[in-house]
């Protein structure tokens, strides 16, 4: 898509901004520096540029940057929900790099909070030893307490962990859920 020279903006500083302006219905394949405008011969209007002060503020355009921290906040101050969001982030490593060790503190701590989802996940990362210590019995732990709140995915990977557990451990599995589970209705949560 061709645009006319007399549309687009004569300053270094606005036409950065222009060019964020099309990003979203026009991807450039290149990007205006300044540089570029001084070679180009636009007018420069320094004063505009050094009265900025955008050094201290997040870029959202990063996403690497911006969508850890619309959860992080939160999720420090014991929101489950964003704990489980964080968890999602490092282990798919979208928004960031892929983590599993961070993504399983991060489920952690949602799963303890009775977070479902976050329980199944922790499931599948104890069954497989992704970020923690391969442990079937946790992970079968988990994968019940899931099912038992009503995550359909959950029953089908509780019933396979069930399968690679001997009886006795299966029965300490079972005895660890509903302990776990026993503590947090005493403790109301």
């Amino acid at each position: 898509m061709e645009r006319s020279l007399s549309s687009q903006p004569q300053t270094a500083l606005t036409g950065l901004s222009w060019l964020d302006s099309q990003s979203s219905s026009h991807v450039s394949s290149t990007s205006l520096t300044l540089a570029e405008a001084i070679e180009r011969g636009e007018k420069i209007d320094l004063q505009s540029i050094k009265s900025e002060d955008t050094s201290s503020l997040p870029d959202p355009s990063d996403n690497r940057f911006y969508t850890i921290n619309l959860f992080l906040e939160k999720a420090r101050k014991g929101n489950a929900d964003a704990q489980y969001q964080l968890g999602i982030l490092y282990l798919a490593g979208k928004g960031t790099l892929q983590d599993f060790s961070e993504a399983s503190k991060w489920f952690i701590l949602a799963a303890e909070q009775n977070h479902p989802l976050a329980q199944y996940e922790l499931g599948l990362l104890y069954q497989v030893g992704q970020g923690v210590e391969m442990d079937n019995e946790k992970s079968y732990m988990w994968f019940n307490l899931a099912a038992a709140a009503g995550i359909e995915q959950a029953i089908a990977a509780r019933d396979k962990a069930m399968r690679s557990l001997s009886r006795t451990q299966l029965s300490s599995a079972q005895k660890a859920a509903r302990e776990w589970l026993d503590s947090r209705n005493k403790l109301g949560k």
